[in-house]
């Protein structure tokens, strides 16, 4: 069993035997590796000798890690307060030190290396690093600036004369967020609760989908009442319309060719994966839950949270230079209404631009007086 990863989308891990130490890759592994980041668009600009000598330092710093190494899945493993985060090496790691090497050389700084390695730290360095090497391809970039008041933000971009960008990247990390333990504990019984009635695999050999919508975070009472009633639900019976279960437990079936509902912040997949490789793709789904409103509230407080940290940070930039913050986030359709609020303000003035989600379906946000900067940052 496996569930769906998509940006908004919670991942379970079931890796079983394709689990090893990342100091024990194969040279079949390794080639794996380097196929797929040679197929990977995102490393374009890079040549084989860099590809391969991220792909080494990745071996060489993670060679504790457990890495999982398959057609579909190339990841290191994260685990941290019982929280397992997957990293993918291909689309996250490599371009990642691949640009650590392009700016600090052959030998990488002790600091550094100690961030990409210590677990709190990785995936917020790999963002930065990543952040930097859209940048840099354009632009003089500094690592890690100083400002007179003490703080360092990520990231200085130098454009002509004495002005420029200081840019500070924050990463919302999900799968620690309280909001994400509250929807794993509902899912987690729901899924065990689905799991003993025929319905979900009957649904998908007749081409449908099951789908658990939830209104409100649910109690035990309306959970036990769905383990209870489950055992007489037919596929027919929800071929006729929807069945709730309590107040807040809605149960439908929909054809398996239609996409996830987008109007929930997050969800999560039941997708069986065999021996041959299974796309992670709504198609596969036999079961879905998706979040309800409350959490969207509690993820929404988090954004604004952290868009807030990455401002204040900014807040002493040198006079005639500019902020920009790099925010990976979650949810960016609901975000976007705050984000549009948030920008125009007086506290903005001086950081112009939040651009999301860099690599992934990015969206940028800037102040209308600033739209002429807009094409000298991101040039290409």
């Amino acid at each position: 069993m496996c569930y769906t990863a998509a940006p908004h989308t919670l991942l379970k891990l079931g890796v079983g035997k394709n689990e090893m130490q990342m100091n024990n890759v194969s040279k079949a592994g390794y080639r794996l590796l380097y196929e797929k980041a040679r197929e990977q668009q995102l490393l374009n600009h890079l040549d084989n000798a860099q590809i391969r000598q991220a792909l080494d330092t990745c071996i060489s710093i993670y060679s504790d890690f457990e890495v999982v190494l398959n057609a579909g899945f190339t990841h290191i493993i994260v685990r941290h307060h019982k929280i397992q985060t997957p990293i993918n090496i291909v689309s996250e790691l490599t371009p990642a030190l691949a640009t650590a090497h392009i700016y600090f050389g052959d030998s990488l700084p002790e600091e550094l290396v100690f961030k990409l390695t210590n677990k709190t730290q990785i995936s917020d360095t790999i963002f930065e690093l990543n952040c930097l090497g859209t940048f840099q391809r354009h632009h003089e970039v500094v690592y890690e600036p100083n400002l007179q008041n003490g703080k360092i933000p990520d990231l200085m971009l130098k454009l002509n004369g004495q002005t420029g960008a200081y840019i500070e990247c924050k990463s919302q990390h999900i799968l620690e967020s309280e909001y994400n333990r509250i929807f794993n504990k509902f899912t987690s019984e729901i899924f065990a609760i689905m799991k003993e009635s025929p319905l979900p695999k009957i649904a998908f050999e007749k081409n449908f989908r099951t789908e658990v919508h939830i209104k409100k975070t649910p109690n035990q009472k309306q959970i036990a009442e769905l383990r209870k009633d489950i055992k007489n639900v037919s596929l027919d019976d929800l071929k006729c319309g929807s069945l709730c279960f309590g107040e807040n437990i809605i149960l439908l079936a929909v054809p398996k060719q239609q996409p996830y509902d987008d109007e929930s912040s997050m969800h999560a997949a039941d997708i069986t994966v065999r021996d041959k490789p299974t796309s992670l793709h709504h198609k596969n789904a036999h079961l879905v839950i998706y979040s309800w409103p409350g959490l969207d509230v509690k993820r929404r407080r988090i954004q604004r949270k952290l868009l807030s940290k990455a401002r204040k940070k900014l807040m002493n930039i040198p006079k005639g230079y500019i902020g920009m913050i790099c925010l990976q986030t979650y949810g960016v359709k609901r975000f976007m209404k705050d984000l549009k609020d948030l920008l125009p303000q007086e506290e903005f003035r001086r950081i112009p631009f939040v651009w999301l989600n860099p690599f992934h379906e990015s969206q940028l946000v800037c102040r209308n007086e600033y739209l002429y900067l807009r094409d000298k940052l991101f040039k290409g």
